[in-house]
């Protein structure tokens, strides 16, 4: 089970999860959700972080706010159609995202890597 603030908590099911938020009474409401509505709610929640973040930064000017997400392993491969490049990203905890990349952003990725790598490699180390 995860547990988040606010008296949430998410718990996986045989058929989907189980989302449980418990009142200040003690009253539990419970909400049960099939897999295909939690991967629409992930994704909806996703969304709203970004409108988030967007708003921060029309309010604080120049300083402009980062999701980082740590990936340990990268794996690629093509979507069943041959049309997009699907990046598949594994976090140290265990998570895993896959993204799917157009043509186009696959070969602007590409052609960004060769320079990203070398910066990289000559950058100082903070050890």
């Amino acid at each position: 089970m995860i547990e988040f603030p606010l008296g949430l908590s998410l718990t996986e099911t045989e058929d989907g999860f189980l989302l449980v938020r418990k009142a200040e009474n003690g009253e539990l409401t419970r909400l049960y959700l099939s897999e295909p509505e939690m991967i629409g709610l992930k994704a909806k929640c996703d969304a709203w972080a970004a409108q988030f973040l967007q708003r921060a930064q029309a309010k604080s000017g120049s300083v402009q706010a980062i999701v980082a997400h740590p990936v340990s392993e990268v794996a690629a491969t093509i979507d069943a159609f041959s049309e997009n490049a699907l990046l598949q990203m594994r976090a140290p905890t265990g998570e895993q995202m896959t993204l799917s990349l157009s043509l186009g952003a696959t070969e602007a990725l590409l052609a960004e890597l060769p320079g990203l790598l070398a910066r990289m490699k000559t950058a100082p180390t903070s050890n």
